[in-house]
């Protein structure tokens, strides 16, 4: 699809995406966030990709950091703007020292005169609350409208104007800018609850010319700048199949009529030392030894100890490797954007047809709040749906005692486990509670496990 003409690039793929295909030239863009939520990044990433990508040579006027530091900062981001000025492509304007009404009017010729110099088509102004601390409300209005009209509108310049927002505070500036601006984007940094991690997240706030998506995108800032991570409502869905997907598993494949169905989403519920795990590798193994291609990722075990699980079951991981990837990931050291971006690139990368997610109650315990929970479960299982891959998740909720999970409701089919006690014994035993689009077996059933792993599931 061409691009329109009247649009141009934010730099960051996936906002150009929720603004409709990007900004349209022009507007003016007020950006407000939290201290370190990526304000600056934003507004250089935005006059980099132009420079780079769209030969739309930009300028940046400073009112906090220094040319030396800006470029210093902003090349360790993958944007070296040092080469850009050379080309004739970029200027920086220092306003650090001496910001005074009585200069402030000279300095908006000297913008003028540099935009004329290079043939500026995108300038950066940060931050506008340097500047306003110098006016009065009415004064700040004019000032605006002066900038506005007679600098950046007539040269159908599109800007930033980048505003800082302290903890706690609602309102930008003295409020009027929002009603100036065309776009408005606020950027929100803080603690995740109960975690040692930070999030950061976008919201765009106002938008005269697209649709305001109504929600708050996490994102990171890493050596290739900003990053918006895919929103849950955007993630394509699919359906599963009637076509069935065996487990290795004789016995619960008769409980299941033949298998999982092909491209659903299944939950194996239990408490510990129930078996799911093995139950899940199982899954995998048939898969590999069918060439299918197999991922498996654990949030509880590391990859060095589920290869001796697969070992202790009769299995050389090395001999199936070229069919199946184990991997291990810590939710610890991951924001929930990070783990929806890393699925999404794994799924990407390895492009399997059958998938486990092992420990997802090591999520449950990172994420107390059962809806972020619930919203990241939906999102994998959408994303799983849109690759057509057939995907376990194991969850330490005992569902056979009726303990809730309300991410259960999500899934195509959920398996519990659980044990009984008889005598001074404890048995072990499997039901199938739902099954989409399918009948299945309703009983309680025993099942065993032996030294080697292998699982029997008894009438």
């Amino acid at each position: 699809m061409m691009k329109r003409p009247d649009l141009v690039s934010t730099g960051v793929k996936a906002l150009d995406e929720l603004l409709g295909g990007g900004l349209l030239r022009g507007n003016i863009v007020l950006v407000a966030g939290h201290p370190g939520s990526g304000k600056s990044t934003l507004g250089a990433q935005f006059l980099y990709y132009g420079a780079v990508e769209e030969n739309e040579p930009g300028i940046y006027v400073s009112f906090a950091e220094g040319k030396r530091e800006f470029y210093y900062h902003m090349k360790q981001l993958g944007m070296n703007f040092e080469k850009l000025e050379k080309e004739g492509k970029f200027r920086f304007i220092e306003g650090l020292s001496g910001v005074s009404q009585s200069v402030i009017h000279e300095l908006i010729n000297i913008i003028a005169s540099v935009i004329e110099e290079v043939g500026a088509k995108r300038i950066v102004l940060d931050p506008i609350t340097a500047l306003l601390m110098y006016f009065k409300e009415e004064e700040a209005r004019v000032f605006f409208r002066e900038v506005l009209m007679r600098l950046l509108k007539p040269l159908n310049m599109t800007a930033y104007f980048i505003a800082d927002l302290p903890h706690g505070r609602e309102v930008i500036g003295f409020g009027f800018e929002e009603f100036l601006a065309d776009v408005v984007i606020r950027l929100v940094y803080e603690g995740v609850p109960g975690t040692e991690l930070v999030r950061r997240r976008m919201i765009v706030q106002k938008s005269r010319y697209s649709p305001v998506p109504r929600y708050a995108y996490d994102f990171e800032i890493g050596k290739d700048g900003i990053r918006v991570f895919t929103p849950v409502e955007q993630v394509p869905l699919g359906s599963y199949e009637l076509k069935r997907v065996p487990t290795r598993i004789p016995g619960l494949d008769k409980m299941l009529r033949g298998g999982l169905l092909k491209n659903s989403l299944t939950i194996i519920s239990g408490s510990s030392g129930t078996g799911k795990t093995i139950i899940s590798m199982r899954f995998a193994v048939e898969g590999a030894l069918k060439g299918e291609r197999v991922l498996y990722i654990s949030f509880e075990e590391s990859d060095k100890q589920l290869k001796r699980i697969l070992n202790t079951m009769g299995f050389n991981y090395e001999k199936l490797k070229n069919h199946l990837t184990i991997l291990y990931r810590t939710p610890r050291l991951l924001t929930i954007g990070q783990i929806m971006n890393e699925i999404a690139e794994i799924l990407k990368k390895y492009k399997p047809s059958r998938l486990v997610i092992d420990g997802i109650s090591a999520l449950e315990r990172m994420y107390r709040d059962p809806a972020t929970l619930h919203a990241i479960i939906k999102a994998i299982a959408a994303l799983c749906k849109s690759y057509g891959v057939t995907a376990i998740m194991t969850s330490l909720r005992n569902v056979l005692k009726g303990e809730e999970a309300g991410y259960s409701t999500i899934a195509d089919t959920l398996i519990g486990l659980d044990f009984e006690r008889k005598g001074s014994k404890l048995q072990r035993v499997i039901a199938v509670l739902k099954m989409r689009g399918s009948l299945h077996d309703t009983n309680i059933r025993k099942i065993d496990f032996d030294e080697r792993g292998r699982v029997v599931v008894h009438d």
